[in-house]
């Protein structure tokens, strides 16, 4: 004889809700959480995201990339915690060679250090989607953390993610967030804003 079992909310023995892991229905490679949003301050899941309003434009020394910047708390069980930035890259003059390095509460994962350039070329249009991908790998039998390989020993409470970047020289000009050429119209008024996103994954 079959039975139904119907149930509007189960909670662990101190009165939370259960979460994927504390039910034991994980395995290696499960997704615990997925978060994303658009970079314009709205708040997904408990994650509040950056707000972004204009495009950005890129000096000779490093400076936080705009919308890069968010802190995250992994649920219990993660082994590796990825961030993707997706954001619109712009060249200016001389294919707009820059270059891009990622934080981790304030420490450089050096393994992820980029460089972005097009074609040479004193007028250069290159316009495209940037989507940097950054897995971090969480693994207690480490003897300590390895942040500039994007190891960690353990990730307790909240950390921050973040970019930087700068252009190679001033003749080799580059912009974040920033469109042009946009639906048949000359490059002259035309610059317009693109609003980059972020998703953060969760893996058992």
């Amino acid at each position: 004889m079959s039975s139904i079992l119907k149930v509007d909310n189960l909670q662990t023995g101190a009165g939370a809700t259960h979460s994927i892991s504390s039910l034991g229905i994980t395995s290696p490679g499960t997704v615990l959480q997925e978060i994303c949003g658009i970079c314009d301050g709205r708040t997904v899941s408990g994650v509040t995201f950056p707000n972004v309003t204009a495009y950005q434009s890129l000096t000779t020394s490093y400076a936080d990339l705009t919308g890069s910047e968010i802190t995250y708390t992994p649920p219990t069980g993660t082994t590796t915690v990825v961030f993707k930035f997706s954001w619109h890259w712009s060249s200016d003059n001389y294919s707009g060679i820059s270059h891009y390095k990622a934080f981790l509460d304030g420490t450089e994962m050096t393994i992820y250090r980029t460089t972005v350039a097009s074609q040479y070329a004193t007028q250069d249009y290159a316009k495209f989607r940037q989507n940097f991908i950054f897995p971090i790998l969480i693994d207690s039998s480490l003897a300590s953390d390895d942040v500039a390989n994007s190891k960690l020993k353990t990730w307790s409470g909240a950390k921050t993610f973040k970019m930087q970047a700068r252009e190679y020289s001033s003749s080799y000009q580059a912009y974040a967030h920033e469109n042009r050429w946009w639906d048949g119209t000359s490059a002259t008024g035309s610059n317009t804003f693109v609003c980059p996103t972020m998703t953060i994954k969760a893996i058992a």
